[in-house]
């Protein structure tokens, strides 16, 4: 079992290596190890909140390690509620099997171009945003914009080794793997207007029924309201850059699960993924209730939090996120 209280390959710390040194901790989703239930301590770590089943679903209230007697635990959040479990039940951080499969899926991809460019030289691949042509293989992109990763995960490149298509990938795994399009700070926009996203009438308005909902630093409920502006969704799904260029912060695609090549003509293919496709200015239309159906949605997150009319509210976290990712939470509130 992959538990988070047994050490890497390379002998370090799991809990370490995966929260205590890693600068993006309050992202991490974590889950109840397969075959295993857990004890929810509560905060004064000599009762509980009850017990938690395989699969349960954790975030990370703090980046340290403490302990319960010699019992190694973490403080977490689960359903609204604060506490502690012990690292012996918890499985390794899920950010790191997205990375993992984000890798594979690249990697699964330049292996298929590369072979068939030995066989017959650089494609043209047909998309319904255009043919791009010279297709010869798959760089990772890792550049930031304004301190965050860029929409872009891979890129397809040229034989000058141009980036010619963009991709955004996914995590096999319905809607609810998808974690979130984007994020809402003040850092979600454009490189020009950083603050493009934030600023949005429709995340304002949101963002203050939300902050009607903190008291004492904690969200009282899970809520969400379906994303209805045709510009704020492009701009999640496809990147804050939307309507320009195509680039880092404006893929052409975001796809999950495994990239699928499909031979047209000899040289020319169309392209697509296992799971779930959707191509550049392919919006999910305001009364479509398909579970990727893009929705602004805050949650409990201790030392998490948000801004809204000069003031910083914490005890939520707050992005855009597909429809099913939300939608079935305990006491989860739809606004209108």
């Amino acid at each position: 079992m992959a538990l988070l209280s047994r050490p890497t390959t390379d002998g370090q710390s799991s809990f370490n290596k995966y929260i205590a040194n890693n600068s993006s901790w309050q992202d991490l989703e974590l889950v109840i190890e397969n075959n295993l239930e857990a004890t929810f301590y509560t905060l004064n770590k000599q009762s509980s909140h009850g017990v938690l089943s395989a699969g349960d679903s954790l975030t990370l209230a703090s980046n340290r390690q403490e302990t319960i007697g010699r019992l190694a635990v973490a403080k977490v959040t689960n359903r609204g509620r604060t506490g502690y479990v012990a690292l012996n039940r918890i499985r390794k951080p899920t950010r790191t099997n997205v990375l993992a499969a984000e890798t594979a899926a690249m990697q699964q991809l330049n292996q298929r171009i590369a072979e068939i460019v030995r066989e017959i030289g650089p494609i043209t691949i047909n998309t319904p945003t255009g043919s791009i042509q010279d297709c010869v293989g798959v760089v990772n992109v890792t550049d930031k914009v304004n301190g965050r990763e860029a929409k872009a995960d891979f890129a397809i490149v040229n034989s000058k080794g141009d980036k010619v298509l963009y991709i955004s990938h996914k995590k096999a795994g319905g809607a609810k793997a998808y974690q979130q399009y984007g994020g809402l700070s003040s850092k979600a926009g454009s490189l020009a207007d950083p603050r493009l996203i934030l600023d949005d009438d429709e995340v304002q308005g949101f963002l203050g029924e939300v902050a009607e909902r903190i008291v004492d630093d904690r969200l009282t409920n899970p809520v969400y309201k379906l994303v209805s502006g045709g510009t704020l969704m492009m701009r999640s799904i496809y990147g804050p850059n939307y309507g320009s260029a195509f680039g880092i912060d404006n893929v052409h695609v975001i796809g999950q699960a495994n990239a699928v090549l499909t031979r047209q003509t000899e040289s020319t293919y169309s392209f697509s993924f296992s799971e779930h496709t959707r191509w550049n200015g392919n919006a999910i239309h305001s009364n479509d209730l398909d579970e990727y159906r893009p929705v602004l949605g805050a949650t409990y997150r201790a030392g998490r939090g948000f801004e809204y009319d000069s003031t910083r509210y914490s005890g939520a976290r707050v992005a855009i996120y597909p429809l099913d990712f939300i939608q079935n939470r305990s006491n989860v509130e739809v606004l209108e």
